[in-house]
């Protein structure tokens, strides 16, 4: 059941008592930093409600607990700030999963990812996309993100190489059109990268991916 708290807090704040609204929310957050259920069960619910940096707070002290609920908790955590193209927020949670999951290469390519994005992890980042890539030389995000880490390292030339044999495939991987655009970029064929980059969608980028593609093609 959802804790009596949030609907105490909501009712509060629709009769403008704030500092009791205020009271109930310091409840209800003290009570999720031990109940993770309660947690998760309570953010979303008041997600619907509207109140999303309050959903947020609930989803991360669930996340900061163990056991499944956690798991979920960043699990919808990476969502939303998919949704919200809030790419430090998705570090913030692939990194937890990661460490969580240390063997899920999925998780850990999304955490590589984000930190390069964000610049966070830098020497981790760049092992583990060595080592997904190992692991799995067919799987073309993986490829993707080994030469995307390679390219915010300066070394846009090393991931062309890297990326050459298999850019064909371009057109079946936006993961892979996007970090060979960047590496097209980065050698100064600003032309082709453009074709590429510009392709994807505004809405598929977190802001920070967009303002990266800006850089490289110096717009």
């Amino acid at each position: 059941a959802l804790p009596i708290w949030a609907y105490a807090m909501q009712a509060a704040r629709a009769m403008r008592d704030k500092a009791q609204a205020d009271e109930f929310w310091r409840t209800l957050r003290s009570h999720a930093a031990t109940n993770s259920v309660h947690a998760v069960f309570a953010g979303d619910t008041i997600y619907t409600w509207g109140l999303v940096d309050e959903a947020e707070v609930l989803w991360w002290a669930a996340a900061d607990q163990v056991g499944p609920n956690a798991i979920q908790a960043l699990g919808t955590l990476a969502r939303h700030y998919q949704v919200s193209r809030n790419a430090e927020g998705q570090y913030r949670a692939f990194r937890q999963l990661h460490f969580a999951h240390p063997q899920d290469a999925d998780v850990s390519n999304n955490f590589v990812y984000f930190a390069a994005l964000t610049g966070h992890d830098g020497a981790i980042a760049e092992r583990l996309a060595i080592e997904d890539l190992e692991r799995n030389p067919q799987n073309l995000t993986y490829l993707a993100t080994r030469a995307f880490v390679l390219c915010l390292d300066g070394r846009a030339g090393d991931a062309l190489v890297l990326l050459k044999p298999r850019a064909a495939e371009k057109d079946k991987s936006s993961a892979l059109a996007f970090a060979y655009g960047l590496a097209l970029a980065g050698t100064g064929n600003k032309a082709e990268a453009r074709a590429l980059l510009e392709k994807i969608p505004q809405s598929a980028l977190a802001t920070r991916e967009a303002d990266l593609i800006k850089s490289a093609l110096g717009d």
